[in-house]
């Protein structure tokens, strides 16, 4: 590379004096700009890490996971009929008709005592109470922070679990009611993985309508299936 083309790199967004030694600390932003760019003249134009490679050596496997090569099968969702149109419009109306009743009664406070959005352990203790159930009222609460974490916390819940609960299963459901688009690509990935450890849960038959429904919202509302 060019002289020329690494000074045009590293041009300056604001106009500045020419790039001056420090000479003590700087008393005007001015100042501190042009120190700054002194400073950044004497960087090297490529830097190269001291380290010993060799002291990672103990950490190299002697091949490839065989979970990597041969992943597990994963089994088709087959929707009945007409059945995913009509769910997939009922649950769009559902995800309107909440963002209605947020904007109508955004100032409202909830009754209820709601875990910090940063609070995991707060939210896991409350989700797996009985006594509170995934109601509208508290759906409703969530701002987009609040919902942003809880969605992750749920969907993290899920794929460190062999199983699913019904009131997993209704807390997952409200949660991703409330959830806004687009996604972000954290939120999509952990969507994606949430589809697939659902597509290898072992449910019995009671839980399978559940599953079912999740794995639609998942793949289909949310666009997270898996490529054939």
């Amino acid at each position: 590379m060019a002289d020329s083309d690494s000074e045009d790199d590293r041009r300056p967004c604001l106009p500045v004096s020419e790039c001056l030694p420090p000479t003590g600390e700087p008393t005007t932003a001015e100042e501190y700009l042009a120190q700054v760019r002194y400073q950044a003249k004497l960087l090297p134009k490529v830097v190269v890490a001291d380290i010993d490679t060799r002291q990672f050596d103990h950490l190299q496997t002697s091949s490839i996971p065989d979970t990597v090569l041969n992943p597990p099968k994963t089994q088709a969702v087959h929707w009945p009929g007409m059945w995913l149109d009509q769910f997939l419009s009922d649950f769009a109306d559902l995800r309107l008709s909440i963002s209605r009743l947020v904007a109508k009664h955004k100032a409202r406070p909830i009754q209820q005592q709601l875990p910090h959005c940063k609070d995991e352990e707060g939210w896991r203790r409350f989700c797996a109470s009985a006594e509170h159930t995934p109601s509208l009222s508290i759906i409703s609460s969530l701002d987009h922070v609040s919902t942003r974490s809880l969605v992750q916390y749920q969907l993290d819940w899920l794929c460190s679990s062999t199983s699913l609960s019904e009131l997993q299963a209704a807390w997952l459901f409200a949660v991703l009611a409330r959830l806004d688009k687009p996604l972000d690509p954290d939120v999509a990935a952990s969507l994606f993985e949430a589809q697939r450890h659902l597509l290898l849960l072992d449910t019995n038959n009671d839980m399978q309508p559940y599953r079912q429904v999740l794995l639609a919202i998942l793949q289909e509302y949310f666009g997270q299936k898996p490529i054939d």
